[in-house]
């Protein structure tokens, strides 16, 4: 149980740079003069309130229901808080937050994230547009779909479908991207990009 914490845990430390790109996105929650008695813990200047704490552990058994909060698995939950803490307190002091590579590597993980939260919601919402019909189910399934042979249409049906609507979504999300380009005002200053420049020499 306590090793589950730990590995729930990284999902935190996934965050950990975000200290130093996004101030108050980790690290310490409470930025704001807090009454001595909230403070649930505290280590050095960076204090976390009672309901900061309780918003925290509510995080660990949302990312998995099975984990009991027993006294000891908190224990080793708040060792957690404490080691991660003091590292992103060290980092700052030696000022390993304002490097150009911690930097840019905290951009690269925003875009992906971004990009990916774009690209889930977008699908969602056209996946909602996407009607199959039964007729095209059939159709395929009597075109010889990518299925094991002799699989009575009981069974192939619903996989049909499945397979029909993922290639459908696709094609309107592929559609949505050239849409996006098309609307957009982009350049491309071949003389500029040195790679580029030497392919266009050798055509």
């Amino acid at each position: 149980m306590i090793q589950r914490v730990y590995l729930i845990s990284a999902v935190f430390l996934t965050g950990i740079c975000l200290a130093g790109f996004f101030p108050g996105v980790m690290g310490c929650l409470s930025t704001s003069k807090t009454a001595q008695t909230d403070i649930a813990l505290q280590i050095n200047d960076c204090k976390i309130t009672a309901d900061e704490f309780d918003k925290l552990i509510r995080f660990e058994t949302s990312v998995d229901p099975e984990i009991e909060m027993t006294n000891e698995v908190c224990s080793q939950f708040v060792e957690y808080l404490i080691r991660k803490e003091l590292m992103i307190q060290e980092a700052s002091r030696l000022e390993l937050d304002q490097s150009a590579s911690f930097i840019r590597a905290i951009e690269k993980y925003w875009e992906a994230t971004l990009i990916k939260a774009l690209l889930e919601f977008k699908s969602k919402e056209i996946k909602k547009t996407v009607l199959v019909t039964e007729d095209q189910v059939k159709k395929s399934f009597d075109k010889g779909a990518s299925l094991p042979p002799d699989t009575p249409y009981e069974q192939a049906g619903p996989l049909i479908r499945k397979q029909l609507e993922s290639c459908a979504v696709q094609a309107k999300m592929d559609q949505w991207i050239r849409d996006l380009r098309a609307c957009a005002n982009i350049r491309v200053n071949k003389e500029l990009m040195p790679t580029l420049r030497v392919d266009q020499k050798t055509d």
